[in-house]
């Protein structure tokens, strides 16, 4: 066999660097090209979606402020109501309405209490079998601080014969809106009496509770009243109206 001239090596030798690259382009260079193309195109999606993402952001720290005021208004809301509706507040809130107002009260005819908030939402239907499971409830357990949908709202709607001049039984309708503890008024039936120049009729009271809000039940203060059959419900009378009234009888008796 001739030896190769060093000319034909070097030939050889071009020819298998070209080949050698030749192969490197088509098994090596193209394959990873596509490749390449596909990483720049789903890094390209990832910076759109970071770039998104970051958009977000400033959303949800306005989110957030929004959140955390709503939920401080309706804690502030829950607050108004009472944990739970009993007859002798109802009856002392009246009270307070007639002193304040001064109007005349002849009659109170008080409701059942019936649920219309549980798990979160307003119930459709009334349920007045619950106030019976309130009994068992624990001062502290009043006190516990539950989440909206676990909170239990109840009311009580209590009808109220009432008399008294036109200013001073509109005054006793902005007392019921305006009291501190949550309260509205329902129907309401008011007559002219042309004789007495007063406003005469019925209005119904209806009294909210929110059993969970966190708030504990205060007692009205009664050590003012004296507990009897003095008036026309059978309730509580205070001393001042006790004396105006032996007055009133002992005028009669010597008129008489």
């Amino acid at each position: 066999m001739k030896k190769l001239t060093t000319k034909q090596k070097q030939i050889l030798l071009f020819i298998a660097a070209g080949l050698l690259i030749i192969c490197t382009f088509m098994f090596v260079w193209t394959p990873n090209l596509d490749k390449v193309s596909e990483i720049e195109n789903e890094n390209s999606k990832l910076e759109n979606q970071v770039q998104y993402l970051q958009s977000l952001q400033t959303k949800v720290t306005e989110l957030e402020q929004q959140s955390q005021k709503k939920e401080s208004e309706m804690n502030e809301y829950l607050s108004c109501f009472a944990p739970k509706i009993t007859l002798e507040k109802c009856i002392y809130y009246i009270y307070m309405l007639s002193i304040d107002t001064e109007i005349k009260v002849t009659s109170i005819e008080p409701g059942n209490e019936e649920k219309y908030f549980e798990g979160g939402q307003v119930v459709s239907e009334a349920n007045t079998d619950s106030s019976q499971q309130e009994k068992n409830i624990t001062d502290e357990e009043l006190k516990e601080k539950k989440s909206i949908d676990q909170m239990v709202g109840k009311r009580a709607t209590y009808t109220v014969s009432l008399r008294g001049p036109y200013d001073n039984v509109m005054s006793a309708l902005d007392w019921v809106r305006d009291h501190d503890e949550n309260m509205s008024l329902g129907a309401t039936t008011l007559a002219y009496d042309s004789g007495t120049g007063e406003l005469s009729g019925s209005i119904q009271i209806i009294f909210y509770s929110m059993l969970g809000n966190g708030e504990s039940y205060k007692a009205p203060d009664l050590s003012g009243f004296k507990f009897g059959e003095d008036n026309i419900f059978g309730t509580f009378l205070s001393d001042a109206n006790a004396d105006d009234e032996n007055t009133e009888d002992e005028d009669t008796s010597e008129d008489e």
